[in-house]
């Protein structure tokens, strides 16, 4: 369409996924979100089982021989309340040549690689866990912080060392590095910025890889980020916007504008909704469900 596109991983806000993480009253040494059924996702169960550590799956598991399931979670805020039970999050991603002779597969598929950016990375580091992943290369430029391993025997020297030695896993924790690279590159307010710049055209003649990775450059250039801690332990950010930025009207202000706004639909009709809510609020089915309602519209569930 004569416009170039860019990297849009998926992102969160604070208020779906508060921060939780508590390692003092950690119940679990690792903690999965995720599925372990169908023909290809099954097989976490296994590697996840063979691991070191106390562990805990968030998620829908076929055959539970190792009682490590604790089911799926569909309240955002209930999610986070688990994850905050772990010391470490664990990522096992998608690699899309695993799919190969499926009922997803074709030819192009396996040149994808994996899935670098699943959402439960960015809901743990919402969350403000230390993260490791199974996966190739070094960590991310846009996630410096994420723990990467590139073999099954690396993670489990790497998650022992993890859990046996706390004054390793402090370094990472004292500075809240894992947190505040959620709130740079991966929260609403983020990628509102971001947004914004694309639409004003700000990015122009950019070649694929620096379009792939802007996401994470726009917070350095927008603010400086600092943390302070409240009296409850929610770890709470700061931006100091800079003179170009600094009368736009605060997150809070934009939502009370918005909530007065008159947004109703002229005309209005019933509507039966089809849909199943797979991810609770945050599914694209219940979005859409309060999109219809908030414009007037009677929308039943069927």
């Amino acid at each position: 369409h004569g416009r170039s596109g860019f990297n849009f991983p998926f992102w969160t806000d604070a208020s779906f996924f508060p921060f939780s993480y508590n390692p003092e009253n950690a119940e679990y040494d690792l903690v999965f979100l995720g599925n372990c059924v169908g023909q290809v996702k099954r097989e976490r169960y296994k590697l996840i089982a063979s691991l070191p550590g106390k562990k805990r799956i968030f998620g829908k598991v076929s055959n539970d021989e190792f009682n490590l399931g604790a089911g799926f979670i569909k309240d955002t805020k209930e999610i986070s309340r688990c994850l905050g039970k772990g010391l470490i999050g664990l990522n096992i991603p998608q690699y899309f040549k695993d799919y190969g002779s499926t009922d997803y597969d074709f030819p192009q598929l396996k040149d994808l690689g994996f899935f670098q950016y699943p959402s439960r990375i960015i809901q743990y580091a919402a969350c403000g866990l230390p993260i490791i992943s199974l996966q190739p290369g070094n960590s991310p430029a846009t996630f410096p912080e994420l723990i990467t391993v590139s073999d099954i025997n690396m993670l489990i020297n790497k998650i022992n060392i993890l859990i046996n030695n706390p004054e390793y896993l402090s370094e990472i924790l004292s500075s809240h590095q894992v947190y505040q690279r959620f709130r740079q590159n991966f929260s609403a307010e983020s990628r509102a910025i971001f947004l914004e710049k694309i639409i004003a055209n700000e990015y122009v003649n950019l070649d694929t890889v620096t379009r792939s990775q802007l996401f994470g450059q726009v917070m350095k250039t927008e603010s400086q980020v600092s943390t302070i801690s409240s009296p409850t332990g929610e770890i709470l950010t700061k931006f100091n916007m800079n003179s170009s930025e600094s009368n736009l009207p605060s997150v809070e202000e934009q939502r009370e504008n918005l909530r007065n706004l008159n947004l109703e639909s002229p005309r209005k009709f019933i509507i039966l909704y089809f849909g199943h809510f797979a991810n609770g609020d945050t599914d694209i089915v219940a979005c859409l469900l309060r999109s219809l309602r908030n414009l007037g519209h009677i929308a039943v569930e069927a």
